[in-house]
């Protein structure tokens, strides 16, 4: 493993610990010159459905696509990395599971919608403007009213 601070390629395990709801192996690291720590986690990668654009267009699923309209949708909130990494592995671990070749980005859009709803109201409501692009205030109320209940 390859430092990320010096990159010098020769770093030391000092604990490792196993992720079972994400079946992932968790290491802290040592860096064995600079002395640094850091944290990786290990996974089997698993073909994840091909994403179905709005244009019809399919292409690979992008975590890092999912990242950013999480940030977005957090604003100033500034969501906490882990908050943010645990919505991406949920959706992961769902697309996973479902047995699809396919799916569509409205698709991706509702389950992001649906993690977004555990941790925080404000970040579901800017997520949906965006994602709903409502075409008025109604609309917009009636989804915070859904919100409430």
């Amino acid at each position: 493993m390859i430092c990320p601070f010096c990159n010098h390629s020769e770093t030391k395990v000092i604990t490792t610990r196993e992720v079972v709801k994400f079946n992932e192996v968790k290491r802290r690291r040592e860096c064995e010159k600079c002395l640094k720590r850091f944290t990786t986690y290990e996974r089997v990668e698993k073909s994840l459905p091909l994403i179905v654009k709005k244009d019809g267009r399919r292409e690979q699923f992008s975590r890092d696509k999912i990242v950013v309209s999480l940030q977005k949708a957090f604003g100033k909130k500034r969501a906490s990395f882990d908050d943010i990494d645990e919505i991406c592995k949920n959706i992961e671990l769902t697309l996973e599971q479902i047995e699809k070749i396919e799916i569509s980005t409205k698709e991706i859009g509702e389950l992001i919608m649906e993690q977004l709803k555990r941790y925080d109201k404000i970040a579901y409501i800017r997520f949906a403007s965006e994602y709903r692009a409502f075409k008025d205030l109604k609309e917009f109320l009636k989804e915070i009213e859904l919100l409430q209940e």
